[in-house]
Protein backbone atom coordinates (compact mmCIF):
# COMPACT_ATOMS: atom_id res chain seq x y z
CA UNK A 1 0.00 0.00 0.00
CA UNK A 2 1.45 3.43 -0.60
CA UNK A 3 0.78 4.30 2.49
CA UNK A 4 2.28 2.01 4.24
CA UNK A 5 5.54 2.68 1.20
CA UNK A 6 5.71 6.05 2.72
CA UNK A 7 5.54 5.25 6.63
CA UNK A 8 8.47 2.84 6.06
CA UNK A 9 10.34 5.35 3.45
CA UNK A 10 9.80 8.17 6.34
CA UNK A 11 10.61 6.75 9.59
CA UNK A 12 13.91 5.27 7.75
CA UNK A 13 14.78 8.91 6.57
CA UNK A 14 14.03 9.97 10.82
CA UNK A 15 16.60 7.41 11.45
CA UNK A 16 18.85 7.97 8.82
CA UNK A 17 18.67 11.55 10.05
CA UNK A 18 19.18 11.40 13.57
CA UNK A 19 22.15 8.89 13.28
CA UNK A 20 23.93 11.19 10.82
CA UNK A 21 23.44 14.74 12.98
CA UNK A 22 24.58 12.79 16.30
CA UNK A 23 27.82 11.77 14.12
CA UNK A 24 28.52 14.88 12.50
CA UNK A 25 27.06 17.53 14.48
CA UNK A 26 28.24 19.53 17.11
CA UNK A 27 26.32 17.71 19.48
CA UNK A 28 29.03 15.02 19.08
CA UNK A 29 31.47 17.23 20.09
CA UNK A 30 29.67 19.11 23.26
CA UNK A 31 27.71 16.23 24.71
CA UNK A 32 28.97 12.58 23.50
CA UNK A 33 26.66 11.26 25.53
CA UNK A 34 23.55 12.47 24.18
CA UNK A 35 25.04 12.18 20.41
CA UNK A 36 25.66 8.45 21.27
CA UNK A 37 21.77 7.90 22.65
CA UNK A 38 20.82 9.31 19.63
CA UNK A 39 22.20 6.58 17.57
CA UNK A 40 20.87 4.21 20.01
CA UNK A 41 17.61 5.11 19.81
CA UNK A 42 17.63 4.43 16.56
CA UNK A 43 19.19 0.93 16.84
CA UNK A 44 16.18 0.13 19.71
CA UNK A 45 13.52 1.20 16.55
CA UNK A 46 15.64 -1.29 14.43
CA UNK A 47 15.26 -4.29 16.58
CA UNK A 48 11.68 -3.91 17.68
CA UNK A 49 11.17 -3.43 13.56
CA UNK A 50 13.00 -6.84 13.28
CA UNK A 51 11.18 -8.67 16.10
CA UNK A 52 7.78 -7.59 14.83
CA UNK A 53 8.87 -8.64 11.50
CA UNK A 54 9.61 -11.91 12.87
CA UNK A 55 6.91 -12.46 15.01
CA UNK A 56 4.43 -12.01 12.76
CA UNK A 57 6.20 -14.00 9.83
CA UNK A 58 5.88 -16.63 12.31
CA UNK A 59 2.11 -16.49 13.24
CA UNK A 60 1.10 -16.34 9.46
CA UNK A 61 -0.07 -12.28 9.69
CA UNK A 62 0.57 -9.72 7.32
CA UNK A 63 4.17 -8.85 7.53
CA UNK A 64 5.17 -6.98 4.11
CA UNK A 65 5.56 -3.70 5.41
CA UNK A 66 7.52 -4.80 8.97
CA UNK A 67 10.05 -6.84 6.59
CA UNK A 68 10.54 -3.49 4.17
CA UNK A 69 11.00 -1.55 7.19
CA UNK A 70 13.11 -3.54 9.03
CA UNK A 71 15.53 -3.76 5.58
CA UNK A 72 14.66 0.20 5.47
CA UNK A 73 15.95 1.39 8.95
CA UNK A 74 18.93 -0.73 9.68
CA UNK A 75 20.10 0.27 5.90
CA UNK A 76 19.27 3.79 7.32
CA UNK A 77 20.89 3.03 10.51
CA UNK A 78 24.40 1.84 9.16
CA UNK A 79 24.35 3.97 6.31
CA UNK A 80 23.94 7.28 8.38
CA UNK A 81 25.93 6.20 10.94
CA UNK A 82 29.13 5.75 8.72
CA UNK A 83 28.57 8.73 6.43
CA UNK A 84 28.41 10.82 9.30
CA UNK A 85 31.31 9.72 10.77
CA UNK A 86 33.37 9.61 8.02
CA UNK A 87 32.69 13.31 7.08
CA UNK A 88 33.32 14.52 10.81
CA UNK A 89 36.34 13.11 10.81
CA UNK A 90 37.33 15.10 7.52
CA UNK A 91 35.83 18.05 7.87
CA UNK A 92 34.03 18.69 11.32
CA UNK A 93 36.66 17.69 13.82
CA UNK A 94 38.74 20.40 12.64
CA UNK A 95 36.02 22.91 12.92
CA UNK A 96 35.25 22.82 16.68
CA UNK A 97 38.92 21.89 17.61
CA UNK A 98 39.94 25.28 15.84
CA UNK A 99 37.31 26.38 17.73
CA UNK A 100 38.56 25.15 21.17
CA UNK A 101 42.19 26.61 20.41
CA UNK A 102 44.01 29.85 20.94
CA UNK A 103 43.88 32.91 18.19
CA UNK A 104 46.82 35.20 17.67
CA UNK A 105 47.51 38.06 16.06
CA UNK A 106 50.17 40.48 14.44
CA UNK A 107 52.40 37.42 14.77
CA UNK A 108 56.05 38.04 13.19
CA UNK A 109 57.79 35.55 11.73
CA UNK A 110 60.81 36.98 11.54
CA UNK A 111 60.90 37.71 15.26
CA UNK A 112 58.56 35.22 16.80
CA UNK A 113 59.30 31.65 17.91
CA UNK A 114 56.65 28.66 17.21
CA UNK A 115 57.36 27.14 20.93
CA UNK A 116 55.47 30.72 22.13
CA UNK A 117 52.31 29.75 19.87
CA UNK A 118 52.19 25.69 20.16
CA UNK A 119 48.43 26.02 21.71
CA UNK A 120 47.61 28.49 17.99
CA UNK A 121 44.57 27.05 16.12
CA UNK A 122 44.20 30.34 14.30
CA UNK A 123 47.04 33.25 13.04
CA UNK A 124 46.78 36.60 11.80
CA UNK A 125 50.66 37.62 10.49
CA UNK A 126 51.98 40.88 10.94
CA UNK A 127 51.50 43.35 7.64
CA UNK A 128 54.05 42.31 4.88
CA UNK A 129 54.33 38.44 5.84
CA UNK A 130 54.02 36.22 3.05
CA UNK A 131 54.79 32.57 2.02
CA UNK A 132 58.46 31.94 0.36
CA UNK A 133 56.85 30.48 -2.28
CA UNK A 134 60.24 30.15 -4.60
CA UNK A 135 61.60 28.38 -1.56
CA UNK A 136 59.26 25.53 -0.90
CA UNK A 137 60.06 22.34 -1.16
CA UNK A 138 58.04 18.58 -1.63
CA UNK A 139 58.07 15.50 0.06
CA UNK A 140 56.75 12.67 -1.62
CA UNK A 141 55.20 9.66 0.26
CA UNK A 142 52.38 8.06 -1.44
CA UNK A 143 50.62 11.69 -1.84
CA UNK A 144 52.79 15.37 -2.44
CA UNK A 145 53.71 17.01 1.01
CA UNK A 146 54.20 20.75 0.20
CA UNK A 147 56.09 23.02 2.89
CA UNK A 148 57.29 26.62 2.60
CA UNK A 149 58.16 29.27 5.29
CA UNK A 150 56.49 32.18 6.38
CA UNK A 151 58.55 35.05 6.49
CA UNK A 152 58.99 38.76 6.14
CA UNK A 153 62.33 39.59 5.00
CA UNK A 154 63.64 37.05 2.14
CA UNK A 155 66.43 34.21 4.10
CA UNK A 156 68.87 34.93 1.24
CA UNK A 157 71.75 36.86 2.72
CA UNK A 158 72.48 40.41 1.55
CA UNK A 159 75.53 42.28 2.38
CA UNK A 160 72.91 45.29 4.16
CA UNK A 161 71.90 43.08 6.95
CA UNK A 162 73.83 41.66 9.93
CA UNK A 163 72.37 38.83 10.63
CA UNK A 164 74.58 35.31 11.36
CA UNK A 165 74.82 34.01 7.73
CA UNK A 166 75.23 30.01 7.46
CA UNK A 167 77.46 28.07 5.08
CA UNK A 168 74.69 28.03 2.72
CA UNK A 169 74.00 31.40 1.49
CA UNK A 170 70.50 32.07 3.99
CA UNK A 171 70.81 34.36 6.78
CA UNK A 172 68.86 33.84 10.21
CA UNK A 173 66.14 35.61 11.47
CA UNK A 174 66.06 37.47 13.98
CA UNK A 175 63.91 34.10 15.89
CA UNK A 176 67.07 32.26 15.11
CA UNK A 177 64.68 29.95 13.90
CA UNK A 178 62.20 29.46 10.85
CA UNK A 179 58.92 28.05 12.50
CA UNK A 180 55.98 28.98 10.64
CA UNK A 181 54.91 27.36 7.74
CA UNK A 182 52.44 26.99 4.79
CA UNK A 183 51.87 23.73 3.91
CA UNK A 184 49.57 21.59 1.51
CA UNK A 185 49.23 18.66 0.06
CA UNK A 186 49.36 17.73 -4.02
CA UNK A 187 49.68 21.46 -4.77
CA UNK A 188 53.10 22.35 -5.42
CA UNK A 189 55.61 21.51 -8.31
CA UNK A 190 58.51 22.40 -10.16
CA UNK A 191 59.19 25.26 -8.12
CA UNK A 192 55.43 26.45 -7.98
CA UNK A 193 53.70 26.24 -4.51
CA UNK A 194 49.63 27.05 -4.64
CA UNK A 195 48.22 25.27 -1.88
CA UNK A 196 44.96 27.46 -0.28
CA UNK A 197 45.32 30.74 -0.82
CA UNK A 198 49.36 31.74 -1.26
CA UNK A 199 48.66 32.85 -4.56
CA UNK A 200 46.82 35.51 -3.13
CA UNK A 201 48.59 39.29 -2.15
CA UNK A 202 45.91 39.90 0.42
CA UNK A 203 46.51 36.53 2.58
CA UNK A 204 48.14 36.42 5.64
CA UNK A 205 46.34 34.21 8.19
CA UNK A 206 46.80 30.39 9.00
CA UNK A 207 44.75 27.64 10.45
CA UNK A 208 46.58 25.46 12.29
CA UNK A 209 47.04 21.59 10.88
CA UNK A 210 45.73 19.03 13.31
CA UNK A 211 45.92 15.64 11.23
CA UNK A 212 48.97 13.97 13.02
CA UNK A 213 50.14 11.57 10.07
CA UNK A 214 50.23 15.28 7.87
CA UNK A 215 52.40 16.77 10.57
CA UNK A 216 54.63 13.78 10.25
CA UNK A 217 55.31 13.97 6.35
CA UNK A 218 55.15 17.89 6.67
CA UNK A 219 57.91 17.62 9.14
CA UNK A 220 59.91 15.76 7.03
CA UNK A 221 59.64 17.78 4.49
CA UNK A 222 60.76 20.60 6.73
CA UNK A 223 63.89 18.66 7.93
CA UNK A 224 64.66 18.43 4.42
CA UNK A 225 63.98 22.09 4.04
CA UNK A 226 66.02 22.74 7.22
CA UNK A 227 68.93 20.54 6.16
CA UNK A 228 69.17 22.11 2.24
CA UNK A 229 69.14 25.86 3.30
CA UNK A 230 71.50 24.99 6.67
CA UNK A 231 68.46 27.46 8.32
CA UNK A 232 67.30 25.73 12.05
CA UNK A 233 63.78 24.80 12.40
CA UNK A 234 63.08 24.22 15.93
CA UNK A 235 59.18 24.16 16.28
CA UNK A 236 57.85 24.30 13.56
CA UNK A 237 54.32 24.76 13.55
CA UNK A 238 51.94 24.03 9.71
CA UNK A 239 49.26 26.09 8.71
CA UNK A 240 46.94 26.11 5.86
CA UNK A 241 47.18 29.37 3.99
CA UNK A 242 43.97 31.29 4.02
CA UNK A 243 42.75 34.84 3.30
CA UNK A 244 39.84 34.76 6.03
CA UNK A 245 39.90 31.92 8.87
CA UNK A 246 36.44 33.27 9.74
CA UNK A 247 35.55 32.77 6.53
CA UNK A 248 36.64 29.35 6.11
CA UNK A 249 35.28 28.39 8.92
CA UNK A 250 31.60 29.38 8.66
CA UNK A 251 31.97 28.03 4.77
CA UNK A 252 32.86 24.27 6.77
CA UNK A 253 29.57 24.83 9.31
CA UNK A 254 27.34 25.97 6.17
CA UNK A 255 28.83 22.78 3.97
CA UNK A 256 27.73 19.95 6.63
CA UNK A 257 24.50 21.41 7.12
CA UNK A 258 23.79 21.90 2.87
CA UNK A 259 25.43 17.90 2.66
CA UNK A 260 23.12 16.88 5.76
CA UNK A 261 20.04 18.26 3.60
CA UNK A 262 21.15 16.53 0.45
CA UNK A 263 22.40 13.40 1.65
CA UNK A 264 18.88 13.16 3.68
CA UNK A 265 17.14 13.87 0.62
CA UNK A 266 18.59 11.07 -0.81
CA UNK A 267 17.84 8.88 1.98
CA UNK A 268 14.39 9.31 1.21
CA UNK A 269 14.19 9.07 -2.59
CA UNK A 270 16.02 6.04 -2.16
CA UNK A 271 13.75 4.69 0.64
CA UNK A 272 10.52 4.92 -1.46
CA UNK A 273 12.32 3.11 -4.55
CA UNK A 274 13.75 0.36 -2.34
CA UNK A 275 10.92 -0.25 -0.05
CA UNK A 276 8.47 -0.10 -3.64
CA UNK A 277 10.99 -3.05 -4.83
CA UNK A 278 10.72 -5.07 -1.27
CA UNK A 279 7.07 -4.92 -1.41
CA UNK A 280 7.02 -5.93 -4.90
CA UNK A 281 9.49 -9.00 -4.39
CA UNK A 282 7.82 -9.97 -1.00
CA UNK A 283 4.32 -10.12 -3.41
CA UNK A 284 5.74 -12.34 -6.16
CA UNK A 285 7.02 -14.96 -3.17
CA UNK A 286 2.74 -14.14 -1.91
CA UNK A 287 3.97 -12.90 1.49
CA UNK A 288 1.21 -11.00 2.45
Amino acid sequence: KPAEILAGSTLASLVFAAAYGCSTFGIRYTDKTLSTLGIVVGFVMCVVATMMAVLRLRNKRPARSWIAATVLLWHALVVGTWLGDRYWWTNMVKYYTWRDMASYVNIDPDMDKGQSYMDAGTVYFKEGSYVLADHSIAFRNGATYCVAPVVRASPQANSSTPQLQTVNGFQLPRSGTVDFWAVGTDCCGSGAFECGDASSPIARSGLRILDKTSQSMYLLGVQEWSATTGLPVRHPLFFSWVKDPISYTEDLQSACAMDFVTRLMFCLFGSLVVSVMIHNVLQKFRVT
